[in-house]
C-alpha cells in the first residue's frame, strides 16, 4: 500500500491530473530495480523504506510553502529529521527535487517567492536544530563512507541502455520505456513541468557514470550512496515513476481528443463545451486510460514473473527467520553471556540481530559479510577443536566462548555451517539456555588441550576497541574466504 501512496504523492509534486495520479500508483510496482532489487537486498531495506518517504514529503513541504500553511512547518521540520534518520543519504535525494523545483517557482512566482523562501528557510532551521545530533552523526560517518567505491559493471554504452529501457541485472523493460517516453512528451509540452526534468537527468548522469565508469572525478558526487549504483539507479527509476503516470494519462487524452474529433466529423457540429457533452469526455478519457494501462500491464506479466522471483529468494522453508522463541532467547542474552564477549553465529539463522536485541555481539554481525579464514575455520570444525590444532587457536584468538545456535535461515536455500549441525554430540559444548528452536552453548575450554590457561594467554593478542563491547581490533587481518555470498 506504501508503495503506490508514495509514487503517487510524488506525482502530485510533479502534476495533480488525477489520471496521471493514479496511474502512476498502478505502474508503480511493475519496475524491477525499484522496488524490489532494493527490497530484497537486505541492507537497502531502509534505504528503500526512506525513499518511499520522499514523495510525501516532497509534496507536504511544497504545498505547505505554497499555501503558506504556517502550522505545518513543524511536521515539515519532522519529516526532514524522520527522513534522514531512516537513512541519511536520503537528504540527496530530496534536496534536489526541493532545488529544482524553488528554481522554478523563482521564475514562475515572482511576487510569492520571498514568501515561499522565509517559509522553507524555517522549516530548514527548525529541522537543522531538531536532527543536530543525527546530523553531527552523519558527519563523523561521511569519511568512512565516501571511501566506498563499487566497480563499474559495465561501459558506457551498456550503461545508457540500461537507463533507456530501464534494467540493471534484469530483463529490458521497453513497455515501461515507451509510458516513459510518452510522459516526457507530455512534461515538454507543459512549461510548469519542466523543473522535474533537472532531477532525473541529474540521477541519470550519475548513473551513467556508477554503473559505466570508475573516474574518481565522480566519487565525490556520489559518495552520498557509497558510490552505490544500485541505490542510485533505484532513484532515477523511482523519479521516473511519475512521467511513466504522464504517459499513461497523456495517451488517455489523445485517445479523447481523437474520439472527440470523430464525433464531430459526424454530427458536422462544433462542440459547445456545455457538461452533457463533457461528461461522456471524461468517461472516454477514464476509460482509455484504463485500456492503456490494461494492454500495458498484459505486455508487462514477464516483468511481474521477474519480480516474483527476486521476492522468493528470500521465501523461507520453515517459517519466520528469527521465531519468537529465538527472539526471547536472544533479548536475554545479556543474563548468561558477558558483556565483552563474542558470540559464535551463523549469520544465516537471524542471529545478526543478536546485539540488538540483547546487547551482546555475534561473530559475525551482517548476513552477508563473509567470515574470515579464522572464522569460516570455527564455523566449520567447532567439534573437531580437541584434534584440530588450528581451530582450536582460532577460536581463542577470537576470543569464542558462547555458541548461539537456531534453525531459522535468512535465505531459503542456505544450509547451516558444518561445524554447528549437531552441538549436542559435542562434550565440551555446554548447554545454557534452549527457548524452542533456539539455543545458547558455553564452551568448556577446561576439556580441550592446554585448558582454559590457554585460552587465557590468547588474550594478549585480542584488542578490545574501546566503547564497543564485543569488537576486537584486527591487527593481523587473515583475509576473507574466498566462498561468494555467505547467505
Amino acid at each position: 500500500m506504501q508503495l503506490p501512496l508514495s509514487a503517487m504523492a510524488l506525482t502530485m509534486v510533479v502534476t495533480r491530473r488525477p489520471i496521471a495520479v493514479a496511474a502512476a500508483g498502478a505502474v508503480s510496482g511493475w519496475f524491477t530495480v525499484y522496488p524490489y532489487d532494493l527490497l530484497w537486498r537486505g541492507p537497502l531495506i531502509p534505504f528503500f523504506a526512506g525513499m518511499l518517504l520522499v514523495g510525501p514529503f516532497a509534496l507536504l513541504a511544497i504545498k505547505g510553502a505554497l499555501e503558506g500553511r504556517k502550522f505545518w512547518i513543524p511536521g515539515i521540520a519532522f519529516g526532514a529529521v524522520g527522513l534522514i534518520a531512516v537513512h541519511p543519504s536520503l537528504a540527496f535525494v530530496v534536496l534536489p527535487l526541493l532545488v529544482f523545483w524553488f528554481i522554478s517557482a523563482a521564475i514562475r512566482r515572482r511576487g510569492r517567492i520571498l514568501g515561499i523562501t522565509i517559509y522553507l528557510a524555517v522549516a530548514g532551521v527548525l529541522a537543522v536544530i531538531l536532527g543536530l545530533p543525527i546530523i553531527q552523526q552523519m558527519l563523523k560517518e561521511s569519511e568512512r563512507v565516501s571511501k566506498m567505491v563499487w566497480a563499474p559493471d559495465t561501459d558506457r554504452n551498456g550503461a545508457i541502455q540500461n537507463i533507456i529501457f530501464l534494467h540493471h541485472g534484469s530483463m529490458a523493460m521497453p513497455i515501461l520505456t515507451a509510458m516513459v517516453a510518452v510522459g516526457c512528451l507530455a512534461a515538454v509540452l507543459r512549461i510548469r513541468m519542466w523543473w522535474y526534468f533537472g532531477p532525473v537527468l541529474a540521477f541519470a548522469f550519475l548513473s551513467v557514470y556508477t554503473m559505466g565508469s570508475d573516474s574518481p572525478r565522480f566519487l565525490n558526487l556520489t559518495a552520498p550512496f557509497y558510490d552505490d549504483q544500485w541505490r542510485i539507479f533505484g532513484i532515477l527509476v523511482m523519479l521516473l515513476v511519475p512521467l511513466a503516470g504522464l504517459g499513461v494519462a497523456q495517451a488517455a487524452e489523445a485517445a479523447e481528443w481523437l474520439v472527440a474529433r470523430i464525433r464531430r466529423r459526424r454530427s458536422s457540429g462544433a462542440d459547445t463545451g456545455d457538461d452533457s457533452r463533457r461528461r461522456p469526455r471524461r468517461l472516454v478519457t477514464v476509460g482509455a486510460a484504463f485500456v492503456v494501462l490494461l494492454v500495458a500491464g498484459v505486455a508487462a506479466t514477464p516483468y511481474f514473473k521477474q519480480n516474483a522471483e527476486r521476492i522468493n529468494i528470500n521465501t523461507k522453508v520453515d517459517g519466520a527467520t528469527l521465531s519468537s522463541s529465538e527472539v526471547d532467547l536472544l533479548s536475554h542474552m545479556d543474563q548468561y553471556v558477558p558483556q565483552d564477549a563474542t558470540v559464535l553465529n551463523d549469520s544465516c539463522d537471524g542471529s545478526v540481530w543478536m546485539y540488538a536485541l540483547g546487547n551482546r555481539m555475534p561473530m559475525i554481525r551482517h548476513f552477508e559479510v563473509l567470515p574470515t579464514n579464522r572464522q569460516l575455520l570455527v564455523l566449520q570444525k567447532l567439534p573437531e577443536l580437541v584434534t584440530d590444532q588450528a581451530a582450536r587457536e582460532a577460536a581463542s584468538e577470537l576470543g569464542i566462548e558462547w555458541v548461539y545456535i537456531a534453525d531459522g535461515r535468512i535465505r531459503a536455500w542456505d544450509e547451516p555451517k558444518p561445524g554447528l549441525t549437531h552441538p549436542d554430540s559435542v562434550p565440551y559444548l555446554k548447554l545454557v539456555k534452549r527457548e524452542g528452536n533456539a539455543a545458547l552453548y558455553h564452551i568448556d575450554w577446561s576439556e580441550l588441550p592446554g585448558g582454559k590457561a590457554a585460552f587465557d594467554a590468547a588474550s594478549k593478542d585480542r584488542v578490545q576497541l574501546d566503547g564497543v563491547p564485543g569488537i576486537l581490533e584486527n591487527r593481523n587481518p587473515d583475509g576473507i574466504a574466498p566462498l561468494g555470498r555467505i547467505c
